[in-house]
């Protein structure tokens, strides 16, 4: 596939641009392989970020009921509308999706299966794209650099952990599939991809809903990684040294996503009661 992807490009003088981080899959098993572990489905509705060369969406457009295919670059935007302008279940937008809100991106009721190759440019500000739009996606299965999904993947007490490893893991069960080596992309690589599998938790419990202000939620854990040596009762300017359950003394990469989300509970409370 390499040598048929590099013809592609030079047929159409098409060069891969290093700004937007595009990096096209040359290998035909590790494609067929990716394909076949997001289990599309004749009823499914697609969500592709940077299609490229259409290699990923030729395949998905015979598997789904519709793919929505969201493409920066105006010349591959081009290319693939020409491409596929006989493929009826294959819509091209050429936007930035990042300033995209999927509720707004095409009237589709249900959830969109996210099913890509994410420039690897984008992938920090990707994350939080994701996370605002969770809502809308009903499962993803896509390829990031391994160190990303190592890190959305952490354990307490890691290196990696942090704030977006506290956000991840409280909406969603992360299944990293397998690794592809830098050498499969073409242009090659030295960075190493992982496929992730992220589903959002199929149960998150009315009270825990009921009790979390999401924004304050997520402003209180960056706030207090942005600190990560400090204890918390330092960052959070308190002047007691347990709060509900919680040890103040500890520091932010010692607590799991159950206890933040206690935290900010007895901190809500404790403001609460302050207010009385």
């Amino acid at each position: 596939m390499m040598s048929n992807i590099a013809n592609l490009l030079k047929t159409h003088n098409l060069n891969p641009s290093k700004s937007l981080g595009q990096s096209f899959l040359n290998d035909e098993n590790i494609v067929c392989k990716f394909i076949k572990s997001a289990n599309i489905g004749k009823e499914d509705v697609v969500l592709e970020i940077g299609p490229g060369l259409g290699v990923f969406t030729k395949i998905l457009c015979e598997k789904a009921k519709k793919i929505v295919a969201v493409e920066k670059d105006k010349t591959l935007f081009d290319f693939l509308v020409k491409e596929f302008e006989n493929v009826k279940n294959v819509m091209f937008f050429n936007k930035d999706i990042l300033c995209l809100e999927l509720r707004d991106l095409v009237n589709h009721s249900g959830g969109f299966k996210l099913v890509s190759n994410v420039p690897f440019s984008i992938t920090s500000e990707f994350l939080y794209w994701f996370l605002s739009n969770k809502d809308y996606i009903e499962r993803s299965v896509i390829i990031l650099q391994k160190e990303v999904v190592d890190k959305i993947n952490a354990r307490v007490g890691s290196k990696l952990y942090g704030a977006i490893s506290v956000f991840f893991q409280y909406y969603m069960e992360i299944v990293p599939l397998f690794k592809i080596s830098g050498s499969a992309f073409f242009p090659s690589t030295e960075i190493v991809a992982e496929v992730v599998s992220i589903t959002p938790k199929k149960i998150l419990s009315t009270e825990t809903i009921s009790i979390v202000n999401e924004k304050k939620f997520f402003n209180m854990v960056k706030m207090v990684f942005s600190h990560r040596r400090k204890q918390l009762k330092n960052t959070l300017s308190l002047k007691i040294d347990k709060l509900g359950s919680i040890d103040l003394s500890r520091r932010p990469e010692t607590l799991n996503w159950e206890e933040f989300l206690e935290l900010m509970s007895n901190l809500e409370e404790r403001q609460d009661n302050k207010k009385e």
